[in-house]
């Protein structure tokens, strides 16, 4: 398994000195994570794109409102998505359905194929129209294609009910759990292209129409007109989903109002955020001089998977200081939303002590503290907790399912958190690590 921590995890756990190791033994450091800047992209020639589009008669008020971000955002998917994709594919080829279960006593699943993403902005796409589709409520795993190398896309409201969330979670296991590797006949073969992720894109529009219990019996429906959330469901090879991610992102129209959160079964899959060199501060900065190398114990070199993700750093000679303190900064995280989190606890960190963050839409950093004792080296792993990330971001989008409020999402924490815990357990299980949206790594030599 590619980048996996758990021997090195499992050994460091057992040292005596609290938050130092030394390293021994261990052919090489690694700091999982998906980096498009980095990263080989998906050699896949032909592409298959699945858009599906939610029919139900909830999402007919994001159609009613004339230049909103809903139909800004069916533009911006259609230019990406269209007859020839900008996901980096030689050919590929875009199919768009309108999804949903017909009522009772059919309660028959419903595909409409052969459409547009832009038949979406009229608001009797999503009335009954006999001869052409029915009427039908929302059936989330419906989006996902049996294809685990296909990008799979879902346009909805989601208000997902406790079935509805096992069922898209037992739809997207195997695609989240796929590595991204065609097996060559060695057993060296490199991967393709990159595994999968998920990404969950929440966008606020302008909404004129109904809302609708996602259980019967939650309420009674009632209009509404103000701003709704809808989102973008993205799965597929990790390139792909944050070249749509990225489209989103930079559009001016939409991307004051939009927010996302990530998903991967392995660590490496998930698009990361990791150290920026230039934004980082050693404090007292005349101790630590930044190197290429460091030498592991008395001879050998330590081993660093992807170099530039690391500060690698060895005390100069005549520096005293023990405690240590380091400024990490990253890039923003692509997507982030409006909010800042200044809370250390949202960082977990293995052999030092966060002291201070702050995370938002426009810069990220981390200052940690740890010691440094001669002849010792430290490697700092510090990863944000995505768990925690998610409560922080959504809890303003969400309600129970059983309140009337028209400006947030049914259950949307229910799903979300229902993911987040499945693909941690994979993770934790098979990489003994979870996917963090931003991790720093860092090897200091006293």
């Amino acid at each position: 398994m590619k980048y996996s921590r758990r021997s090195l995890n499992l050994w460091a756990r057992n040292l005596p000195f609290l938050g130092i190791f030394l390293i021994s033994g261990c052919k090489s450091l690694t700091c999982p994570g998906f980096n498009s800047s980095e990263s080989t992209q998906s050699a896949q020639l032909q592409g298959v794109i699945t858009v599906s589009i939610d029919g139900s008669g909830s999402m007919k008020g994001f159609s009613t409102v004339n230049d909103s971000a809903f139909i800004k955002s069916l533009e911006v998917l259609d230019t990406v998505l269209g007859i020839k994709s900008s996901l980096g594919f030689t050919t590929s080829l875009t199919t768009v359905k309108r999804i949903g279960k017909e009522s009772e006593p059919s309660n028959k699943v419903s595909i409409v194929s052969g459409l547009s993403i832009l038949a979406a902005k009229r608001p009797e796409f999503f009335d009954e129209k006999k001869g052409y589709w029915p009427k039908v409520s929302s059936t989330l795993e419906q989006f996902v294609s049996k294809d685990l190398t296909s990008v799979d896309i879902l346009i909805s409201d989601l208000e997902p009910d406790n079935a509805s969330i096992k069922q898209l979670i037992s739809a997207i296991k195997p695609k989240l759990e796929f590595e991204g590797k065609t097996r060559g006949w060695t057993p060296w073969a490199k991967p393709s292209y990159p595994g999968n992720e998920l990404a969950l894109i929440g966008i606020r529009s302008q909404f004129s129409g109904g809302v609708f219990p996602s259980v019967k019996g939650d309420f009674s429906s009632f209009p509404y007109t103000g701003i709704r959330p809808f989102y973008i469901l993205a799965l597929g090879p990790v390139d792909k989903v944050e070249k749509i991610v990225s489209k989103l992102v930079n559009d001016k129209f939409i991307n004051t109002v939009l927010q996302v959160t990530r998903f991967s079964s392995n660590p490496n899959n998930g698009a990361t955020e990791f150290i920026n060199l230039s934004n980082t501060k050693i404090i007292p900065a005349s101790c630590l001089d930044p190197v290429f190398s460091l030498s592991q114990g008395l001879s050998g070199k330590l081993g660093v998977e992807n170099p530039n993700r690391w500060l690698l750093a060895q005390k100069q000679r005549g520096c005293t200081t023990q405690l240590t303190e380091i400024k990490f900064g990253t890039n923003p995280i692509k997507g982030y939303g409006n909010g800042i989190i200044n809370d250390p606890s949202y960082f977990r960190s293995d052999n030092s002590s966060v002291t201070a963050i702050k995370l938002s839409s426009s810069t990220t950093s981390v200052t940690t503290r740890f010691t440094s004792f001669n002849g010792v080296i430290n490697v700092l792993d510090i990863s944000a907790d995505a768990e925690k990330m998610d409560q922080e971001k959504w809890h303003s989008w969400n309600t129970s399912g059983t309140l009337l409020e028209g400006d947030k999402t049914q259950r949307l924490l229910a799903l979300i958190q229902s993911i987040r815990s499945e693909t941690d357990q994979f993770s934790l299980q098979n990489y003994n690590t979870r996917y963090s949206p931003v991790r720093i790594c860092s090897a200091v030599k006293g």
